[in-house]
């Protein structure tokens, strides 16, 4: 497993250290610290999206795609 330090975590994924620093701050991701300097794995960001990904519901029976036709 490899690990990064948060700016380096942050210039890989796009992500803004305050964001980074947040989630570790909430027990959100898997961290630790080496000599007081956060480490984290380089798939920590990957992680907690696949942890936290929402699939879309499927449509309700009651809401078809079908149109109705007046038969008037």
């Amino acid at each position: 497993m490899q690990f990064l330090t948060l700016p380096k975590l942050a210039a890989q994924t796009g992500w803004s250290v305050c964001r980074i620093r947040r989630l570790v701050a909430n027990q959100e991701l898997p961290h630790i610290r080496v000599n007081g300097r956060l480490m984290l794995p380089s798939n920590a960001i990957d992680v907690f999206v696949a942890n936290h990904f929402v699939e879309p519901a499927s449509p309700r029976a009651d809401q078809g795609d079908h149109i109705q036709h007046s038969t008037a």
